[in-house]
């Protein structure tokens, strides 16, 4: 027996003393690193917070605060969210050109023939042909990556940037033709991002239409000065929307209803002739005097999507006083506004595209996976990486309710994964398969 005890003192103490080795090799990143992530200056003002300066940034250099574009001359600028847009826009189109060369399109061809010989001669293939048809199959899909550009996906619905454009062009003018005399009136929306037009709204205000969209994650107070006169919402906030003491709401936008899943009538034996499934009804939305309720599709309405190449947006020519500075807004837990101005986007999404290895850099073979929790959750996160990802030129950005994620989900996401409300990044396609590139 004192045997017994001799033995188990001594194994617990080696794995109480080893304990610290073993989660510093089961850690992603190494402490050393994460501890010595930014130096703090040594002075500092009176009751001044200290200055943190990345370590990629050496002193004398001055501290990233925007995009750095440049165009002749030595003036740089920090840009603004038009410049995110019109980068991922530009580089769609240099490999559209570049796709189009004699080089490119001799390739192409040759590996489209190379898999139509494997359909139609498939006894001519040899022992080691399997893995050279799945390098030319990743090889044609590359190519048409690259010429298609980013996709936004949102359930079952998708578009691409140029599409994307394209309605965003749209909208913007229904929006324009929508405005009230009030120039101080802004846009409401009301969304667990669960719609894609709902992303197409927001996207529109950072880059099309020069209005202020507030997102209501919380209703604001009774008292607020804040001043709305069209909200989009989604199908099962609408009433909510139209009951509260919002002032001034003269609209109210509803995106689609999901459409609801009737089981197969099931039919007696008897019966000569089968009974055809009753088609759904059409949902009528509530009258509410003072407001008009209407749904998104007949705000808005656009029957064939086009592509656009173009943007109404000169780099050369811009300065700050010529765009909107204060685009978005949030309503915050306490009922108060939280403005987000030109600054904030472009000064974000340089420490997350700019500073980083070049082993965890966004590219344009990533997927980004986006979860989005319920409607009260801050969405600053999901707007964040979002704008990352179009500025990266990344191949897809999918945007998902966190109750459907799962680990096939993520495994098989071939790229990074963005939670909107942990705020971590999960880059799955360097742990996965370090080797691939989509």
């Amino acid at each position: 027996m004192p045997y017994l005890i001799t033995i188990s003192v001594i194994l617990i103490t080696l794995l109480v003393l080893s304990l610290p080795y073993i989660k510093s090799n089961l850690s992603d990143i190494d402490p050393e690193a994460l501890q010595n992530q930014a130096s703090i200056s040594p002075t500092r003002k009176p009751n001044e917070s200290a200055i943190y300066r990345s370590v990629d940034v050496p002193h004398g250099v001055p501290l990233n605060t925007g995009l750095r574009i440049r165009h002749g001359g030595y003036k740089v600028r920090d840009g603004c969210l038009k410049d995110v847009w019109l980068g991922c826009l530009q580089t769609i189109l240099t490999n559209r050109k570049s796709l189009k060369s004699e080089k490119n399109q001799k390739e192409l061809k040759k590996l489209k023939a190379n898999q139509k010989n494997r359909k139609t001669n498939p006894g001519i293939m040899k022992v080691d042909d399997g893995s050279r048809a799945e390098a030319e199959r990743l090889k044609i899909q590359e190519f048409e990556l690259k010429a298609s550009g980013t996709k936004f996906k949102i359930g079952d619905s998708s578009f691409t940037i140029l599409q994307l454009n394209w309605i965003m062009k749209q909208l913007s003018q229904v929006l324009s033709m929508s405005e009230s005399d009030d120039k101080n009136e802004k846009f409401g929306l009301f969304t667990d991002f669960s719609d894609l037009h709902s992303l197409i709204v927001l996207l529109t205000f950072f880059f099309w239409y020069d209005g202020s969209i507030v997102n209501l994650t919380h209703m604001p107070k009774s008292d607020s000065d804040l001043k709305i006169g069209t909200v989009f919402v989604d199908f099962n906030q609408y009433l909510k929307v139209a009951n509260s003491k919002l002032n001034g709401v003269r609209r109210i936008v509803v995106f689609e209803a999901p459409v609801e899943e009737t089981p197969d009538d099931v039919t007696d034996e008897s019966d000569e002739e089968e009974t055809k499934p009753e088609e759904p009804q059409p949902i009528t939305l509530a009258e509410i005097e003072g407001i008009e309720i209407v749904w998104f599709s007949d705000f808005f309405k656009y029957d064939k999507v086009q592509e656009l190449e173009t943007f109404d947006y000169d780099q050369s020519l811009i300065d700050d006083s010529q765009f909107n500075n204060q685009p978005y807004s949030e309503i915050n837990s306490k009922g108060e506004e939280i403005r987000f101005f030109q600054r904030n986007f472009v000064s974000s999404i340089a420490s997350q595209l700019m500073s980083v290895n070049s082993n965890f850099r966004w590219n344009q073979g990533d997927k980004v996976l986006i979860g989005v929790s319920n409607t009260k959750q801050s969405k600053n996160n999901l707007v964040l990486k979002t704008l990352c990802g179009v500025l990266a030129c990344v191949r897809e950005i999918e945007i998902i309710d966190e109750s459907e994620l799962t680990l096939k989900k993520l495994t098989a996401n071939g790229g990074l994964y963005a939670n909107s409300s942990i705020i971590q990044l999960y880059w799955y396609i360097h742990l996965v398969c370090p080797a691939c590139t989509f």
